[in-house]
Order: C-alpha cells, then sequence, then structure tokens
C-alpha cells in the first residue's frame, strides 16, 4: 500500500526537525520545503497528497502555492497550520477520509425494463 506523501511548507527551523509536527504512528511519507519554490519542485518530483503550509509564511506566498498546486493536482489536500498546535494528524486523517469518500463512484445497474423489447 502506498504511503500517504506530506509535504510541510515552512521556513521555521523548529518546525523543520522530527519533532516539529507530530503525526503519532501514521505510516507517513513526510518532507519539508523552507520555500514556495523549494515546495513546488518537491510537490512534482514525489508523491504529495497532503500539503501543509504554516500560517507564519507570507500571504503572497501561501496564495501561489494553493493556487499552483491546486492546478497540478486538483485533488490535493492544502492545511494550514500554526506552530502553537502542530499536531495536526486529527485534520490530517479527516481531510484523507473526506477526500477517499468523495472520490470513490459506482455504477447502478437497473435491470427493471430489461424483459420487455424496446424499438
Amino acid at each position: 500500500m502506498k504511503k500517504t506523501g506530506i509535504l510541510t511548507v515552512t521556513s521555521n527551523n523548529a518546525v523543520n526537525n522530527t519533532a516539529g509536527l507530530k503525526f503519532g504512528k501514521e505510516d507517513w511519507h513526510s518532507i519539508t520545503a523552507l520555500s514556495d519554490e523549494e515546495a513546488i519542485e518537491k510537490f512534482n518530483r514525489q508523491g504529495i497528497d497532503v500539503v501543509l503550509i504554516d500560517s507564519a509564511m507570507e500571504e503572497i506566498a501561501s496564495k501561489k502555492l494553493h493556487a499552483i498546486l491546486r492546478v497540478l493536482d486538483p485533488s490535493v489536500i492544502i492545511l494550514n497550520f500554526n506552530n502553537e498546535n502542530a499536531d495536526i494528524s486529527g485534520e490530517i486523517k479527516a481531510a484523507l477520509k473526506a477526500r477517499s469518500i468523495k472520490s470513490k463512484s459506482f455504477i447502478v445497474s437497473d435491470d427493471a425494463l430489461k424483459g420487455y423489447r424496446m424499438n
């Protein structure tokens, strides 16, 4: 099974180390980018499902990431976080679950008129 790819975009070195964001015991592949440009490069090269943007980043960089990443992958989940509430694994799980429910499709086969000949 494919690991969920998480890209954290922050310029804060405290968030940069492994203790910065707490994902619990989840089997997620996490990488970090220190700028919006680096985030776009890493997003293009790696299978990213969730992008976490530090709310301390400049507003223009955050808006740029939202716009570009949605064009590159409309199904990407983009969440903002602040360093005070770094345990956001619950939000990530809820967003992933909502995306999987939204993306499921089904086919309805109706054979009510099967015995009738239609000309």
